[in-house]
């Protein structure tokens, strides 16, 4: 974590016990090099080593059933994730599922802000609530904002050289409106980062990779 706020007048210092969890969680994610130490958080949030280690083991729960994540102390003193992509950006949704129905309004600044996306994360927001609308497909508030950090945060980790892997499904061609998604955020997907987002849409609405909407865009 190469930046550690000092002072609790930042928009995402996190203030509560849940906000403290999720933010150390993301920040785990961004900066897997260069954490801090467990003291180095505890002074930074204001409370004990002990209660850092509380939040920790929280964490290693969710990493762990997000695809068997290991989240340990290193002998630096830092915090180290370690596991395959997708597990990675599972243990982000899982996150975000977890702590937005509590505390909604400070996931959505921590993510922005944490991943670069304060002014590209509403026009996102627009793109997909009209890409899937113009295939009948209506989604929550809820839902749609937690699509929308997990194509942010996908695009993150693509953009900083991790990719997904082989990701497959039935798509011959990615929908029309993602040249819509790449845009907005400057980028250009590979085949296997369009199929992974497009399973994170027909994850999130509960459906599976058949659903003849999706297919119909193309």
């Amino acid at each position: 974590m190469s930046v550690v706020y000092n002072n609790d007048k930042h928009s995402t210092f996190p203030s509560t016990q849940n906000r403290r969890v999720f933010f150390i969680g993301i920040h785990i994610l961004k900066h897997q090099a260069e954490t801090p130490s467990l003291q180095k958080l505890a002074d930074t949030f204001y409370v004990s080593k002990s209660t850092i280690s509380g939040d920790l083991s929280f964490l290693k729960d969710i990493a762990k059933a997000s695809g068997n994540l290991k989240l340990a102390s290193k002998k630096t003193g830092g915090i180290s994730i370690s596991g395959t992509e997708p597990a990675l950006r599972h243990f982000f949704s899982s996150l975000v599922m977890l702590f937005y129905d509590i505390d909604n309004s400070y996931i959505k600044r921590a993510v922005m802000e944490t991943f670069g996306a304060v002014y590209t994360a509403t026009p996102l927001h627009d793109i997909l609530i009209r890409g899937l609308a113009g295939q009948g497909i209506l989604l929550s508030d809820a839902k749609m904002s937690m699509l929308t950090f997990q194509i942010l945060f996908s695009t993150y980790r693509f953009q900083n050289g991790h990719e997904i892997g082989i990701v497959k499904n039935d798509l011959q061609h990615k929908p029309k409106w993602f040249s819509d998604i790449e845009q907005c955020l400057n980028v250009h997907y590979s085949s296997n980062e369009v199929n992974y987002i497009v399973s994170q849409m027909l994850a999130i609405q509960g459906i599976h990779h058949e659903d003849k909407q999706l297919r119909q865009a193309q």
